[in-house]
């Protein structure tokens, strides 16, 4: 079977991760498969092709250049001749919508669309009914698809994001807390979603000693350098660019992922793998943590409450050391890529 993927951009996203995953499993299995991109490049590029995935990445985005771009991918998919399209997020369905004759549609919907626009739902609401399956990567992200897509019940399938369990149990965590202060992070795009603005106003709050890394890329930057200037922790944030969280989470002690909405968070379910502890809002920890028990909850935009829940972590090490331990245990027992690809696989249909 020939399978044509298309994403946005090779950059370091959830749903870029996850089409790597898909490439390089289904091209194990004996599978012929090309990815390509509508709107520009980026750092994941190079791991396609050093596991021998032919890729295409089309130019960055412009009202000239998208046409170009839709060319381009067409006659990859003329020559190609795949018997499958799978698109991941908007502009990659926004092709798909115009290549899907003579060939089986899957799009997955990653995100439950808290900042979409009117317009941007209308067109999803218009395209979607044509692809042969529509793939929620989490029960919120299925009621996005039916309710406010209004996508029919047998349209959409939901298949849970999964995560490569075993390179993530690889990672040790024995040293957690063994420095003199407290090792934070935040990984993803520095976006409104993210929101890292309320995650400054809190830290700015906190006693303890912290250090914060900053793993991502992305518009809000210069806007949040502005405001650690303002509340006088720049001296206290790291701004570590694209990295690989592999080889940089040895040295973090506590994942924060305060996010104001998400689909299924990969970052939570790869760094619970590695035994650290998980800090998340209510949105994001949704279906993965249980609070206190596999990682720590917090209301979403209250500033006092992750305050008090770090300051809690700092006075009782031992404790979460424990519910990271516990988070550890139930990520190696149900967020492999087993099911995942299972269900992708009947979705289709080989």
């Amino acid at each position: 079977m020939k399978i044509l993927y298309i994403i946005p951009r090779f950059t370091t996203g959830g749903a870029e991760h996850l089409v790597l995953q898909y490439a390089n499993y289904f091209r194990d299995q004996g599978h012929e498969v090309i990815v390509v991109s509508t709107v520009g490049g980026g750092e994941l590029i190079k791991k396609f092709e050093n596991i021998g995935i032919k890729v295409f990445s089309a130019k960055e985005k412009n009202i000239f250049r998208l046409y170009q771009n839709y060319k381009n991918i067409k006659k990859i998919k003329n020559d190609f001749q795949p018997d499958i399209i799978h698109t991941h997020v908007f502009s990659a369905d926004f092709f798909g919508y115009f290549l899907r004759q003579g060939v089986r549609w899957i799009s997955t919907q990653h995100n439950v669309g808290k900042e979409f626009s009117q317009l941007r739902k209308k067109i999803l609401q218009w395209i979607l009914p044509k692809t042969d399956q529509v793939i929620a990567v989490s029960g919120e992200v299925e009621k996005f698809c039916l309710e406010e897509l209004k996508l029919k019940k047998n349209k959409v399938q939901k298949v849970l994001n999964g995560v490569e369990i075993e390179k993530w149990l690889n990672v040790k965590n024995d040293h957690l807390f063994t420095t003199n202060k407290m090792r934070l992070a935040i990984i993803g795009r520095i976006e409104k979603q993210k929101n890292h603005y309320y995650l400054f106003q809190a830290l700015a709050k906190l006693t303890l000693p912290w250090q914060l890394n900053i793993y991502g890329v992305g518009s809000k930057k210069i806007e949040l350098e502005k405001l650690a200037k303002d509340l006088k922790i720049e001296d206290k944030i790291i701004w570590q660019g694209v990295k690989d969280i592999l080889l940089e989470i040895e040295n973090i002690d506590i994942v924060i992922q305060p996010s104001l909405w998400e689909g299924l968070s990969l970052v939570i379910m790869e760094t619970m793998t590695t035994g650290r502890i998980v800090v998340a809002s209510e949105v994001a920890g949704r279906d993965l943590i249980e609070n206190k028990q596999t990682g720590l909850l917090i209301d979403t935009n209250n500033q006092q409450n992750l305050v008090e829940v770090l300051q809690w972590i700092w006075n009782n090490k031992e404790e979460s050391k424990k519910i990271a331990n516990t988070a550890r245990e139930k990520a190696k027992n149900n967020f492999g890529m087993e099911k995942n690809f299972a269900g992708v696989k009947s979705i289709y249909k080989i």
